[in-house]
């Protein structure tokens, strides 16, 4: 939800609650799930505070743009350099409590100049019609597809809100399954419906293209943006910003129909796993290893936020 600060919008870029990042970490290392959801044993890196801020920042610029358009008053939202120091001093703060050394601060230039130049670039392009920033979506799934909310929808979600506590609770119910995914912003233009992702890297190549492609994330954005559009959803689009070169691609994801049909079970896989594990009462600290060298090693830093963590035994 947004934030009302100092009587401004603070949008929350940040993950949702019931997300493919969460479903995705059970499916790839169930070890690192532990790790990093029931245990909070999270590591941040340069990249990815980075990201986070770039992220912010676009946010907010465009949340702007969609006022300018409708009418409304741009103001009630922060102006993107605004956002970006607000959560960059939130952030520092907290590492300061922790005794741990600023990053967010630092890294809060390179954010700002992104943004900036980003804007330009829309702005060269023309910016379409904006529908809607940072917005939050959900649904109810099965292993064939999306399916009405259960009629104890409420106590659900209360419960995926509750923590390990909540989360075993939750697992005794079995499906259907939420699924949630924060929307960066939607989009129309010639008179069809866009979802668009914001992705920041220091190269956007054929591979990195190719990943995205297959990502559960676009999958369960393509599921979300049928439900609501129908014969008027146009697709995925990844607008990347490109650090290294301060260059923004837009790329279109392709069609990828077995895997949009495939993915409702996905969901199902992932949250069965976590019930059976919860259920188990197994340590968190001795769930699954995936064991694996590419899932060891990840493309936001050298290594698993929990590599030294598994090499070396328990919570080092």
């Amino acid at each position: 939800m947004p934030m009302i600060e100092g009587g401004k919008i603070l949008l929350d870029a940040g993950m949702s609650v019931r997300g493919w990042s969460f479903k995705q970490s059970m499916l790839m290392c169930a070890q690192e799930w532990a790790y990093t959801y029931p245990l909070q044993q999270r590591t941040e890196t340069a990249p990815m505070v980075r990201g986070s801020l770039v992220h912010l920042g676009q946010a907010h610029y465009r949340a702007r743009v969609m006022c300018d358009q409708n009418g409304w008053d741009p103001d009630v939202y922060y102006e993107p350099d605004e956002a970006i120091d607000i959560v960059a001093d939130r952030e520092d703060d907290r590492r300061a409590s922790e005794g741990i050394a600023p990053m967010w601060g630092p890294l809060a230039p390179i954010a700002k100049t992104t943004v900036r130049n980003r804007r330009a670039a829309d702005l060269a392009e023309g910016i379409p019609t904006i529908i809607a920033v940072e917005q939050l979506l959900g649904g109810w799934f099965n292993r064939v597809g999306m399916v009405d909310a259960p009629p104890d929808a409420t106590h659900r979600l209360a419960l995926m809100a509750g923590g390990v506590p909540g989360w075993t609770e939750l697992a005794k119910l079995g499906a259907p399954y939420y699924h949630s995914a924060r929307v960066d912003w939607i989009y129309k233009r010639a008179g069809y419906f866009w979802i668009a992702d914001t992705k920041t890297a220091f190269k956007v190549d054929r591979t990195k293209i190719d990943g995205y492609a297959m990502s559960g994330q676009m999958h369960g954005l393509t599921w979300f943006g049928l439900q609501a559009y129908g014969s008027r959803f146009g697709g995925i689009t990844i607008d990347f910003s490109v650090i290294s070169t301060q260059k923004f691609p837009v790329h279109r994801m392709p069609s990828a129909p077995g895997a949009v049909r495939d993915f409702p079970a996905a969901i199902c896989d992932a949250e069965e796993r976590i019930a059976q594990y919860l259920l188990e009462g197994r340590d968190f600290t001795r769930y699954p290893k995936a064991f694996n060298e590419q899932a060891c090693v990840r493309r936001y830093g050298p290594r698993c936020a929990h590599y030294e963590r598994c090499r070396l035994g328990g919570l080092t």
